[in-house]
């Protein structure tokens, strides 16, 4: 949720499990900084927060300046729960709060009377607001149940549910006095529907035909709906590259052209002999 006012949250954000707050001091902090009119800009900020990954905020400039109190510095700020992100000159900018339910960032200044809407920065602020609400609601790390067993759901305790999957598959199972629904079988990928007295309690899917189909473990045959295909153990026939053997034949006249040039004339032979000549003449004297 976004809000630009401290108290009267409306219920829907007051649940949000992540809240960014523009233009206003939250009470906790009314004693260690207030918020004036006047230029300002952002000197530094947490290039590693997630919030502020890949935002360039060097240029952005504000018609708000939050000045802290005479005396007041960043572990003030730190006794009450909350990080700086951000500092300008006179005072922090940015501030973060994380509780048992909730993750709090405060911008003190007004996104409305600053120029950071106009910079190509802001998408992206709210593009990482946005990556932080699905992490912190783990909604990015949902996974789809596997084949073989679905999960287990907390349901009625000690009630008969009746479980409906694809091509035909029924079952019933009871709960436990917990509430807890566990071995439910699911043999096949497709959706599976778990009632009770005639109405649905849970609707879920189920993704991978086989466990073992993530796995890197070799198995000796794969059986399909219309056949079965088998491993074989015969070597497949591959194209051999020829570079190793014309390496080798390069390196192979290399040795007879350095043998050809390192060999010297014997003592003694003739002009006529074929070696090599020092004084680089052909010429007897």
């Amino acid at each position: 949720a976004i809000v630009d006012k401290a108290v009267d949250l409306p219920a829907e954000e007051r649940a949000a499990r992540v809240v960014l707050g523009t233009g206003f001091v939250p009470e906790e902090l009314a004693e260690l900084v207030s918020i004036s009119d006047g230029a300002a800009e952002i000197v530094t900020w947490d290039r590693a927060e997630p919030l502020l990954q890949h935002v360039l905020l060097s240029d952005v400039q504000m018609a708000e300046v939050p000045r802290i109190a005479e005396g007041v510095g960043a572990a003030d700020f730190e006794n009450l729960g909350w990080e700086v992100l951000a500092d300008g000159r006179e005072g922090p900018l940015a501030l973060k709060k994380r509780s048992q339910t909730r993750l709090w960032y405060q911008l003190l200044f007004h996104t409305d009377r600053s120029t950071l809407p106009y910079r190509v920065g802001f998408p992206i602020l709210v593009s990482n607001l946005v990556e932080v609400a699905r992490h912190n609601s783990r909604l990015g790390e949902v996974r789809a149940a596997q084949t073989g067993v679905l999960p287990v759901r907390e349901l009625e305790p000690d009630k008969l549910y009746g479980i409906e999957g694809p091509r035909g598959f029924q079952a019933e199972v009871r709960s436990r006095r917990d509430g807890t629904l566990s071995g439910v079988p699911a043999p096949r990928v497709g959706e599976y529907v778990l009632s009770t007295g005639g109405g649905e309690a849970v609707r879920l899917g189920v993704s991978l035909l086989d466990t073992r189909e993530t796995s890197l473990v070799a198995v000796d045959a794969i059986q399909f709906d219309e056949l079965s295909v088998e491993a074989s153990g015969a070597e497949l026939q591959r194209d051999r590259p020829l570079w190793p053997m014309l390496a080798l034949a390069g390196f192979g006249v290399l040795l007879v052209e350095w043998w050809f040039f390192q060999r010297r004339v014997p003592q003694g032979a003739g002009p006529g002999s074929v070696g090599f000549n020092p004084r680089g003449s052909d010429s007897s004297e």
